[in-house]
């Protein structure tokens, strides 16, 4: 996930200011995302970030230094190609789920960074496996420890008729952070390729409807296995040659 900071967030009257905005810093890199100033790196001269970061204000050389190194690496994080579509913009100001990217308090950004992403999965044992599997190579440890560090939660959901209850009930309960960082995974069940299962075309419904587009904050599994659409006749075949 991106956090990025308007220069609002920067104007620090108190010590209550200062902590919450290290604490942002802080509790997201700790979870994996990665933290950056609107505006670039280094803030420009004149913005609210260069006079704080600078010694404008009552942070220490140490505190300085550690904030521009975060935002630093997490400004160059947010310019790679595959960077996370999954962002959050932080200003003096209040809340709005409704705009793109969401625009947070400072509280409810330091309470959002705080949460894991809450992945709903069928079986949190068997499906935690499975990803476990498929994770691309390259990927792997940053996976391992976005469990480790909790940024990421697998999620039991008691099969696929279980995952659209979960995502309904934070609708109804106006948990708009939840639904932000929420995912779900989920099989399509379909007998044959292309034709989702009654249970598997309402909960992507719930998801298009709740979560947003499919590929990112959802994903269905067409397909399990290939033995899922080999004729019955096929099947029988190989399970007696294999007596």
């Amino acid at each position: 996930m991106i956090v990025e900071l308007d220069d609002s967030v920067f104007q620090l009257p108190d010590e209550r200011a200062r902590r919450r905005l290290s604490a942002i810093v802080e509790y997201a890199t700790r979870k994996g995302h990665h933290v950056h100033h609107l505006n670039g790196d280094p803030p420009p001269p004149g913005t609210r970030a260069h006079e704080a970061l600078e010694g404008a204000s009552s942070f220490s050389r140490s505190e300085c230094e550690w904030l521009k190194d975060h935002l630093r690496v997490g400004f160059q994080h947010a310019q790679k190609p595959n960077a996370s579509r999954r962002v959050v913009r932080v200003h003096a100001g209040p809340t709005d789920w409704t705009s793109t990217p969401p625009i947070l308090s400072p509280d409810d950004a330091q309470d959002y960074v705080v949460k894991p992403v809450p992945l709903f999965v069928e079986n949190k044992q068997n499906d935690g496996r499975f990803l476990s599997l498929w994770v691309p190579k390259l990927r792997t440890r940053e996976f391992e420890d976005s469990l480790a560090h909790g940024a990421l939660e697998v999620t039991h959901a008691g099969g696929i008729t279980g995952i659209a209850p979960g995502i309904l009930r934070a609708s109804e309960d106006g948990d708009a952070s939840f639904l932000h960082r929420a995912i779900a995974l989920f099989d399509s069940d379909a007998p044959e390729p292309n034709k989702l299962s009654p249970d598997a075309k309402r909960c992507r419904q719930t998801c298009l409807k709740h979560l947003g587009k499919p590929g990112e904050r959802f994903y269905v599994l067409e397909r399990r296995a290939i033995e899922n659409y080999l004729p019955l006749d096929v099947v029988a075949l190989y399970a007696k040659s294999s007596d």
